[in-house]
């Protein structure tokens, strides 16, 4: 790709690509770097981009995927666990993060979210995070695809981040 297409596209898509990415759950620098990441691979792969509108689609899924390999790179899934696990007043859970002061307030804000969720989606976040339930278990007792619980968990979990965002906000104020 030459130079000149490549910060066209950056300057296009760059902005839209961060917003999605921070949507699925990346904190701001993790966001910036799968950005990043995002337009480098995009340079490699020019030939996949023919139009602005294919061109977000492209970008889109290829910030999806590197956004996901973080994740299971920094087992973000097991940290939410463990976290979840403290609602509950798990002793095993406290012993293990005590001492962490870095997330006392967000566990303490993790706490209040979770409260505050209607009762079948904290039902769903009790089954999967502190009970290990599979998501094919889940599915069969509520009657619901597999892919249905994985969208479901999801939102949940999307909504769970803005909430302790928006509350780590206030508190910050």
């Amino acid at each position: 790709m030459r130079r000149d297409e490549l910060e066209r596209l950056i300057r296009t898509h760059q902005q839209a690509i961060y917003r999605y990415v921070r949507c699925l759950g990346a904190e701001p620098v993790v966001a910036d770097d799968v950005v990043q990441e995002t337009f480098l691979a995009a340079n490699r792969k020019a030939a996949a981009f023919t139009d602005d509108g294919h061109a977000r689609a492209v970008l889109r899924g290829m910030a999806r995927n590197l956004f996901l390999t973080e994740c299971r790179r920094d087992r973000r899934q097991a940290r939410l666990a463990q976290q979840l696990a403290l609602v509950e007043d798990d002793p095993k859970a406290i012993e293990l993060l005590d001492g962490l002061d870095v997330w006392a307030e967000r566990i303490e804000a993790l706490r209040d979210c979770v409260k505050s969720l209607p009762e079948p989606q904290a039902s769903l976040i009790q089954q999967r995070y502190v009970n290990g339930t599979p998501r094919a278990q889940m599915a069969q007792q509520a009657g619901m695809s597999e892919d249905g619980i994985k969208s479901s968990l999801r939102r949940i979990r999307m909504a769970l981040a803005r909430c302790i965002e928006s509350k780590l906000e206030v508190s910050r104020r």
